[in-house]
Formats: structure tokens, C-alpha cells, sequence
């Protein structure tokens, strides 16, 4: 009688939870994600906007296709631009308003090596203000944007992280070893965080600081740059690009307010934040 009891007692738990998981109600939904864009879709680029209401602008790209050149990446070849100070380079952006997440998985190699030969041939994320009103050329000495890229300095494979205000720049660099990089960039209130992964290995902290200058419409999205000293030796692979709302907690928000975020808060939070969509391993 025990036995055949147990079904009974299970069925009517299960009954149970499950009527108090719907009176829950619902989880809130992520605006954001729609956006993303995992390229196994060859008419997928035609989502993404071109950045050209900079000062300098011209044709940067000699390739660019979406599960084309190779299966599930967007594969870019880029011939000139590059960022830094009043120059420019490529830039395809979607429009986001406030705070976001959005996390890249990005290969830059050489034509004819794994790592590129040239100087600075990178790849990455980038958060620009754009002209006002829209479409207006922003002024050469009026750049202001952030970006978190990876790729080669003279066959080195590295990270590279910049901030440009008013076309004044800063940067730093660390060198990694594998070809495969996830890249996490985030505006979080006035903060911008950035982080990087090796393939295999777990988030890193590059860098966080606060940008009360920029607006709160930016461009978000890839950014290509190429060799300061000659051809450009650049052949980029992007996995996805995955757009989130950050959602802090209460113990982060507090810091947030009082502005004593540190690293380790900064890589608990966004290292270990759930992002939509199954992952892709090629």
C-alpha cells in the first residue's frame, strides 16, 4: 500500500509547485536580446548600421558576409581605418538607450599566419556617441567612445582597451594566447566595464571607470582597425553578438550609489551573468 501511495503524494506535489510558479507570474523579458545576432543567417548584416557620420569616412571593408565565408561567423576583411584620436575606421552598430551587456566571441587572424604581422590589426566591441541629431558628422576633436578589441601587434596576440574623450585617447594592452576571445563590454549607470575570456579559461578583468560625458543613445557593436604601418593583415570571425540588460543586485547597486564597485564585484556579477542563446563551438 506504501508503495503505491508514492506516485500519489509526488503527482500532487508536482501539482502544486507548478501552480505556484505560474501565479509568479512571468520573468521579466530581456529588450535587449532581440538584438543579438548569432550570424547563421546570410541577410543577418543587413540589421546592423554602418557608423558614418564620422569625420574622416571611406570604404574600410574589402570583405564582409554573414554565414557565408564561413559557416555560422560573420567574416570580416577590413583594408584601412583604424581608432584612435580623430581617425577612424569601421564601425556597424545597433542603437541602444542606457545601460546594456553585450558580450562578443571574436578570432582576428593574419592572411597567412594565426597572429597578425602588422601593428594594432584588432577586432571588438565599441560604444560610440553619435552625431546630434542623428546623422550629423561628429567634429574631429569631439570623439568620444569606448572600445575592447583583440588581435595582433607585430605577431603578438593581445587585448587591447581604449577610451577616447574628445579625441584624446588612453589605452593599455594585454597579451593572450588563444585564438578564440569572448569580450564583455557594459555600461552600468555612468560605469563602463570591460572583461575578457580566453578560450577555455575564465573572465578577466580589464578595466572600470565612469563616462558621465556620454550621451544616453549610443552605437553599439563591432569595430574593425588595421595596421598603422602598412597593409592591413586582418581577417576577423565573429561567433555572435549577444545584447543584455544588466540586472545588479542589491549589494551591487548599493556600491554603485556609493561608488565603491571594485574588480571582484564587477567580475562576479557580469563573469558569471547569464547570457541568452545556446552556445556555439567552432
Amino acid at each position: 500500500m506504501f508503495k503505491k501511495a508514492i506516485p500519489v503524494i509526488v503527482l500532487t506535489t508536482v501539482m502544486i509547485l507548478s501552480g505556484c510558479s505560474m501565479n509568479a507570474g512571468s520573468p521579466a523579458v530581456d529588450k535587449l536580446a532581440e538584438l543579438s545576432d548569432e550570424f547563421n543567417d546570410s541577410t543577418s548584416l543587413a540589421q546592423w548600421k554602418k557608423a558614418g557620420d564620422t569625420f574622416q569616412n571611406g570604404f574600410y571593408l574589402s570583405r564582409a558576409d554573414s554565414n557565408q565565408t564561413s559557416e555560422g561567423h560573420l567574416f570580416l576583411e577590413p583594408t584601412s581605418g583604424t581608432w584612435y584620436g580623430v581617425n577612424t575606421g569601421h564601425l556597424s552598430y545597433k542603437t541602444i538607450t542606457g545601460d546594456f551587456v553585450a558580450t562578443m566571441r571574436v578570432k582576428v587572424t593574419g592572411k597567412s599566419a594565426s597572429v597578425p604581422s602588422g601593428e594594432f590589426d584588432l577586432a571588438g566591441l565599441m560604444m560610440r556617441a553619435p552625431g546630434e541629431p542623428e546623422g550629423t558628422v561628429v567634429p574631429g576633436n569631439k570623439e568620444n567612445w569606448e572600445y575592447l578589441t583583440t588581435g595582433g601587434k607585430n605577431g603578438t596576440r593581445l587585448i587591447d582597451f581604449k577610451q577616447n574623450v574628445n579625441s584624446q585617447f588612453v589605452y593599455k594592452t594585454e597579451n593572450v594566447q588563444t585564438e578564440w576571445i569572448e569580450l564583455k563590454l557594459a555600461r552600468i549607470g555612468s560605469n563602463v566595464v570591460k572583461l575578457y575570456k580566453e578560450e577555455g579559461g575564465q573572465w578577466k578583468f580589464a578595466d572600470a571607470h565612469e563616462r558621465t560625458d556620454l550621451p544616453a543613445k549610443l552605437q553599439v557593436g563591432y569595430c574593425l582597425l588595421t595596421n598603422l604601418s602598412g597593409y592591413a593583415d586582418n581577417l576577423t570571425y565573429v561567433d555572435y553578438i549577444r545584447f543584455n540588460e544588466p540586472k545588479p543586485s542589491k549589494d551591487l547597486a548599493k556600491k554603485l550609489e556609493s561608488k565603491t564597485a571594485e574588480e571582484k564585484d564587477w567580475l562576479e556579477f557580469l563573469g558569471a551573468e547569464k547570457v541568452k542563446g545556446a552556445e556555439k563551438v567552432k
